[in-house]
């Protein structure tokens, strides 16, 4: 049983308070009472001790029995929303595994939400996956030519990705580019981010899905996207940035607001959050 510091302090309080009931009785008390008080505080401090426990007990059963129920109620809405994408994308074959690394079920069914609403003709991804079979299936569904070009440092995943798009049979519709993270000096600071040189990039984005660099390549690594490729956004463009429950992702995002005029921002509670970014002027 773990004690709380309030706990110390009731049992230091009645452990004073015992010690000056056994010395009055140890000096107003004749012998045989003496025992009796003895047996009396003894029995005292025990209640107090098992009452301390039992409530920690309790509190902690509580505390569980919310964490559980949330844990549930978080993949409830997870399976809910693969469902969803799911029946919306209709996927020949098996998507990859969600979650972890990937996007959640959750960011899915948002991705597919956005382009039924607005119909990109090109979404360009940072950072390749299941949102790329997602974006295919979608733009596939849809008929009016979309494409998806996606980006991302890892070559071995690179080539992984273009292997299920073909199991798929979307490859006509995505094409990855592998584009190793180099030193470029965005924002008046030094970033490990994209080679763009490599990669052929559509002149007008109606979407652009961020998901990449991975966080541990450096806090914010996600901010210079923005900056880079804001030339290229389309007047009806849709920013969508995965991971926006973090911290250096607020920070990033605070920073494209204040940086750059135009843009409306919208916050989405999923798993793992979500900023949607649009064109206001």
């Amino acid at each position: 049983m773990k004690l709380l510091k309030k706990d110390w302090l009731v049992l230091g309080a009645w452990g004073a308070a015992a010690g000056v009931g056994a010395l009055v009785c140890g000096v107003g008390l004749p012998g045989p009472w003496k025992v009796v008080g003895a047996v009396w505080l003894s029995g005292l401090a025990l209640a107090a001790l098992v009452m301390l426990a039992y409530r920690n007990l309790a509190l902690h059963l509580y505390r569980l029995h919310e964490q559980n129920e949330e844990a549930q109620r978080r993949e409830t809405r997870q399976t809910e929303a693969l469902m969803k994408t799911l029946l919306l994308v209709k996927p020949r074959r098996l998507l990859p595994p969600l979650r972890g690394m990937a996007i959640s079920p959750d960011f899915a069914a948002l991705l597919v939400d956005t382009i039924l609403a607005k119909k990109p003709r090109h979404i360009v991804e940072l950072g390749c996956g299941a949102s790329t079979i997602i974006s295919s299936y979608v733009l596939e569904q849809l008929g009016e030519g979309g494409r998806v070009t996606s980006l991302d440092h890892d070559a071995r995943f690179s080539e992984v990705c273009r292997g299920q798009l073909a199991e798929h049979g979307l490859a006509n519709i995505a094409t990855i580019y592998d584009c190793p993270l180099r030193e470029q000096q965005v924002g008046g600071k030094t970033w490990q981010y994209y080679d763009l040189s490599g990669a052929q990039l559509p002149e007008e984005i109606d979407l652009l899905v961020i998901d990449g660099p991975p966080e541990w390549i450096a806090p914010g690594v996600r901010y210079p996207a923005l900056p880079l490729l804001k030339e290229r956004l389309s007047a009806r463009a849709v920013v969508l940035l995965d991971d926006a429950g973090r911290e250096h992702e607020k920070i990033t995002v605070g920073r494209w607001l204040k940086e750059f005029a135009g843009w409306e921002h919208r916050f989405v509670e999923l798993e793992k959050g979500a900023s949607l970014l649009t064109r206001v002027s």
